[in-house]
């Protein structure tokens, strides 16, 4: 099937298909867990299946590196993938995904159906394109693999279980997204603190010890 990379090893790969109508929420279309070859490379704008007529179902793809590196090309701007990297890209974006040769990317990857206008407070559905770098992904993991474990259930509420499961890798995304850039202020915050009290006081401070009591933080 077009719809996966043949360029990897070690893959579970499920296709569930595309909802024929307008999901009320989220319809899960495809998930995955891939290990890349060194010369994995991914070049398109859309999936083979996708029907260009039904205005209304919008799909979104999400996929998180978990190991290894990589690059992506994604609109119009080029970005280094690490552990932690996660971007999403809707059907008719251009994307270019690269793996390093040297160390391989291990990923996971999901393909969501929903409304074009859905009502969520995440940029990973709401914008065309999105690519964030998440410190603590231990939780994107474990919500990864809880889907992929639901996929096969012959449970009469697995299908709603998985739609649940990812409704809820969105919200996750949105808010360890916000953590990370929380993480990232403050630390600029307390660089720039020390940076202005060196300058000032540079001659003055003559231990880390000193430094550290002035500023009320720890050495």
């Amino acid at each position: 099937m077009d719809h996966f990379s043949k360029q990897v090893i070690d893959s579970r790969q499920v296709f569930i298909g595309f909802p024929e109508d307008k999901p009320d929420v989220f319809s899960l279309v495809s998930v995955g867990f891939e290990k890349c070859l060194p010369e994995f490379l991914v070049e398109r704008d859309s999936y083979p299946e996708i029907k260009k007529s039904n205005l209304s179902i919008e799909c979104t793809t999400i996929e998180f590196i978990m190991a290894g590196k990589g690059k992506l090309h994604l609109g119009g701007s080029k970005y280094e993938l690490c552990p932690g990297s996660l971007f999403s890209y809707k059907a008719g974006n251009y994307h270019k995904v690269t793996s390093s040769p040297i160390t391989p990317m291990i990923k996971y990857f999901m393909v969501l159906a929903h409304s074009p206008d859905i009502e969520i407070d995440s940029k990973t559905i709401k914008e065309q394109f999105n690519f964030e770098n998440i410190r603590d992904h231990n939780e994107m993991i474990e919500l990864f693999e809880l889907i992929l474990g639901n996929t096969n259930s012959t449970a009469v509420h697995g299908s709603t279980i998985c739609n649940l499961l990812a409704h809820t890798v969105v919200l996750k995304i949105s808010e360890l997204a916000q953590l990370t850039s929380n993480k990232q202020v403050r630390a600029w915050d307390t660089y720039n603190r020390i940076y202005q009290h060196m300058r000032k006081n540079y001659f003055r401070i003559k231990t880390l010890d000193e430094l550290a009591n002035e500023l009320h933080i720890d050495p």
